[in-house]
């Protein structure tokens, strides 16, 4: 029997401690990266979301607010009416045809005309190849067809008697007007002549005052 002792069997060899370390180190790096980017691809994704919905929000108040200004401009363009801008001001003379209607709803047929002198006379006359007559005085009816218009029921009407020389003016109603270039002799007693001078305020007539021109 032998003394010796039996011999010792050896040690497995295992993986380095510094390996170890190691392999821990790469891991966290590793799963340090991932949770970076998971988190960068997230915050990512949301700041696109925010950013849609505000690109979104500002589009909608754009249009919201362009869509206001058409409605403005609409309604200001529509709130103008032509009509009301072209209605003629004006003092011209004129031959009352007709006075038609009733209270609130009174017509005047106006033939329009002018009347030059003087210098005035000399330059339409020599214009329009027409003769100043002896006293100076040139009527000029550039058109003979009446044109209608309104007349007020409050409109001053006034005739005038007794002739240039001796002129007297009076008042009158529009009964008396309608009657007068209708015909009559006696709504207007005495009356000069059948001319007058018409005041047209807003395409409504507001004075009839009957002229004495000399012959």
């Amino acid at each position: 029997m032998s003394d010796q002792m039996p011999a010792a069997a050896s040690p497995k060899k295992g993986v380095p401690l510094w390996a170890l370390v190691g392999i821990l180190i790469a891991l966290a790096v590793v799963a340090g990266g991932t949770a970076f980017y998971v988190s960068s691809r997230a915050s990512n994704e949301t700041a696109a979301g925010d950013t849609v919905e505000v690109d979104s929000d500002e589009s909608e108040a754009e249009d919201a607010a362009e869509t206001e200004t058409g409605e403005a401009d609409t309604e200001v363009a529509g709130g103008d009416d032509p009509a009301e801008e072209s209605k003629p001001s004006y003092v011209r003379f004129a031959y009352v045809r007709a006075v038609t209607g009733s209270p609130g709803a009174w017509e005047a047929s106006l033939d329009l005309f002018d009347i030059f002198t003087g210098a005035e006379a000399d330059a339409y006359a020599g214009s329009h190849g027409l003769t100043v007559p002896g006293n100076g005085i040139l009527y000029v009816n550039e058109s003979e067809t009446p044109e209608s218009v309104p007349l007020s029921d409050a409109a001053v009407i006034t005739y005038t008697t007794g002739g240039v020389e001796s002129l007297e003016t009076h008042a009158a109603t529009i009964q008396q007007l309608r009657d007068y270039v209708a015909g009559s002799t006696t709504a207007m007693p005495d009356a000069y002549r059948d001319q007058w001078k018409v005041t047209v305020e807003n395409g409504v007539v507001t004075k009839v005052e009957m002229i004495a021109v000399a012959d």
